[in-house]
């Protein structure tokens, strides 16, 4: 059965991340263009080029065209769920190229069948994928009973009902992995879903009296992001989707 398994690292309760979240819809560092348009990701500089990898593309620009970058250590803070998915197949070759490709919807467990064609066979490759790692921004697939290595999906292309269909297999009785759900959901921007997880997390567990204040603090921030989040912009900011680089999904 697949699960939404515990983070290696130690889980942050929400009354340590609270001071986090006001971070949280910029998910690396802001790289704001002369222009306006704003970029974020990790940033890396080599002369006048500066490179902007948000986990899932790559954006290659020159530093004449920015007009400031703003630091924001919220990128490696992320929420992060890892699935158990057993392999079948451990090891193999990824295709030089892939063409013809059929992939069916995902289904609850995080996994879709996946066909393509190559140069290498004379006929189509056929595996099941899975979703080994989940974060607000994007996942890490790969192949179950075929070989296909460390794929990367923004989260935004997997279905909503798929993605909280994951997160709610977490222990529903144990309150950090329960806090690491409302916390991913933030950091998604998926507020009406995050105040219903804030107010699950009150009910079941109506005798922590510190959960009680720091959840209230939490849902009066949530509505704030939720109020920003549908006043109208004059400007095309967000991620952009113009990339030098993309690697392979």
């Amino acid at each position: 059965m697949v699960q939404a398994s515990r983070l290696r690292r130690p889980a942050a309760a929400l009354a340590v991340v609270l001071p986090m979240f006001a971070a949280v819809a910029a998910h690396g560092d802001n790289i704001v263009m002369r222009n306006g348009l704003v970029y974020r990701g990790a940033v890396q500089q080599d002369n006048t080029l500066v490179y902007i990898f948000d986990g899932l593309k790559q954006v290659v620009i020159r530093d004449s065209k920015i007009a400031k970058r703003v630091p924001d250590s919220s990128f490696n803070n992320k929420e992060v769920f890892k699935l158990e998915q057993p392999l079948v197949q451990h090891a193999g070759v990824m295709p030089r190229e892939a063409f013809d490709i059929k992939a069916s919807p995902w289904n609850d467990r995080g996994r879709r069948s996946f066909e393509y064609a190559s140069a290498r066979s004379t006929r189509p490759v056929s595996m099941e994928q899975a979703i080994y790692e989940m974060g607000p921004f994007l996942v890490k697939i790969r192949g179950v009973d075929g070989f296909w290595q460390d794929g990367r999906l923004a989260t935004s292309q997997v279905p909503r009902e798929v993605v909280l269909g994951i997160l709610a297999k977490v222990q529903r009785d144990n309150q950090n992995e329960r806090r690491r759900v409302a916390s991913f959901l933030i950091q998604s921007e998926w507020y009406a879903e995050a105040r219903r997880e804030l107010d699950a997390l009150l009910r079941d567990f109506p005798d922590d009296p510190s959960l009680r204040d720091t959840v209230k603090n939490v849902q009066a921030y949530v509505s704030q992001l939720e109020s920003t989040q549908l006043m109208p912009s004059s400007k095309s900011g967000g991620r952009p989707s113009s990339t030098a680089r993309s690697p392979r999904g």
